[in-house]
């Protein structure tokens, strides 16, 4: 802890340090969104980040990697670990430890991936349904009425994470909610249907 800085970020400030290449950058504290601009449209946003995940983005020349952003979705704190003391606590780690590192990073990445690939094969109704689920998953809280997903999110929010115009996740939306699968309580949404469960 003691070899990283501290920042803090507003919601729509892009999470940024100096030394953007060789950084590793944790969630302390609030929700990070990966988004990643699209050469036609919005841009997209790739997933939400919370305390205690990690921020390495992909770099490169623009011809061959899309640019990919950590904004701050909610006030965000994150610590930045630079290159010599990442490297210096990458060096102390067993060999099982490292593999079982990279093994979990390539797992969630293969997942992410998976999922968004299949997300195009299903109506927007579906799509909007799995991305609550996965919500719920990782930032819900007990609520009587199901899951409350801990998170602020609108419509426009919705729509950059499944991929799909504003209009149709707002109908999207409203057909959860009549299906009794989505509630709204001030400010945050309710999984009623619960985290598992089909379209």
């Amino acid at each position: 802890m003691c070899r990283m800085e501290f920042d803090s970020w507003r919601p729509g400030q892009e999470v940024t340090s100096d030394d953007e290449t060789d950084s590793v950058r944790i969630v302390v504290g609030g929700v990070v969104k990966i988004v990643c601009e699209s050469v036609r449209g919005s841009p997209v946003t790739v997933g939400l980040v919370g305390a205690g995940g990690f921020l390495h983005l992909v770099t490169g020349p623009p011809e061959a990697v899309w640019h990919v952003r950590a904004v701050a979705h909610t006030p965000a704190l994150v610590g930045i670990l630079v290159d010599s003391a990442w490297r210096e606590v990458a060096c102390h780690l067993r060999v099982e430890e490292g593999l079982r590192l990279a093994a979990c990073a390539w797992q969630t990445l293969s997942r992410r991936l998976y999922e968004k690939c299949a997300l195009l094969s299903l109506p927007i109704r579906g799509r909007v349904l799995h991305e609550l689920r996965v919500l719920a998953h990782e930032f819900g809280s007990p609520h009587p009425a199901g899951i409350c997903i801990d998170v602020p999110l609108s419509h426009a929010d919705l729509a950059s994470l499944v991929g799909a115009a504003r209009a149709n996740v707002t109908r999207a939306v409203g057909a959860l909610r009549a299906a009794g699968l989505l509630a709204q309580t001030p400010g945050r949404l309710v999984l009623t249907g619960g985290v598992e469960g089909r379209a």
